[in-house]
């Protein structure tokens, strides 16, 4: 996900997300990383602030709390990245998105 959001934020359309929350100043250093194709060491430049205000993340139960926290009422769809699965059984992921689906 680091790599995801660096990879946006090396995007001169995406710098005002960058500025809207004071890290404007570390566009120069993503566009440079992206330039040269240093996608792994640009994720190494992504804070733990700045993937809490760009993805939810944690346990499934964390990642349920969350979402319902800053998005319910809001909206009516959110995008799951599938190698969020990886270690998780099928019934877990039945499990996830059925709490998911219960938010208002």
């Amino acid at each position: 996900l680091r790599e995801r959001i660096g990879l946006y934020a090396s995007t001169p359309e995406y710098r005002p997300m960058l500025k809207m929350h004071g890290w404007d100043n570390k566009f120069s250093d993503f566009i440079g990383l992206a330039r040269e194709g240093k996608w792994e060491e640009i994720g190494n430049h992504i804070s733990d602030k700045m993937l809490e205000e760009y993805c939810v993340v944690g346990t499934p139960d964390d990642v349920v709390k969350k979402l319902a926290e800053r998005f319910g009422g809001v909206t009516q769809r959110v995008q799951l990245d599938d190698e969020w699965f990886e270690d998780m059984s099928d019934p877990d992921i039945r499990d996830l998105v059925a709490n998911i689906k219960k938010i208002d």
